[in-house]
């Protein structure tokens, strides 16, 4: 890491803890190593929302994504799902920049799609709503629409 903690601090690369590791490997080690933090990171978050969808019976094969590995008390089969749907994805990189740009602008719209779902269904679902201990209470609806928006 060094001793200048102001030149850290003050890389134009805005990230200390990446300065750290390019001052430690250089720059291809960092490739390396940044690469391996941003994937785990990735996985980590995909696969923490297959399984809240499979517990939920939101997608096909729930019931078998949503179990945890006996030995690991790990959802292992929601990560690997996870990975394997995103290299799957990841290969549409070798069809051009035009389909990279269509994944990510469809990955996006897909994130806002799931966040209105549930929202709207609170006020649309036709059924009663019964609040939880944390609630907005007469600012729910104005957030919601807010939200949706």
């Amino acid at each position: 890491m060094g001793t200048d903690i102001e030149n850290i601090m003050a890389n134009p690369i805005g990230q200390p803890m990446t300065t750290i590791i390019l001052n430690s490997l250089g720059k291809k080690g960092t490739l390396v190593v940044w690469s391996l933090i941003v994937f785990v990171r990735c996985m980590t978050a995909c696969s923490r929302q297959v399984f809240a969808f499979s517990r939920d019976g939101a997608l096909p094969g729930s019931s078998y994504l949503y179990r945890i590995n006996k030995h690991t008390g790990t959802p292992v089969n929601c990560v690997c799902f996870a990975a394997c749907l995103a290299s799957l994805l990841g290969l549409l990189v070798f069809a051009g920049s035009i389909a990279t740009s269509a994944l990510f602008s469809l990955s996006v719209t897909g994130q806002y799609i799931a966040y209105i779902i549930p929202i709207s269904s609170r006020f649309l679902g036709g059924e009663k709503w019964t609040p939880g201990l944390f609630n907005l209470g007469v600012m729910g609806r104005p957030i919601a629409y807010v939200a949706v928006l």
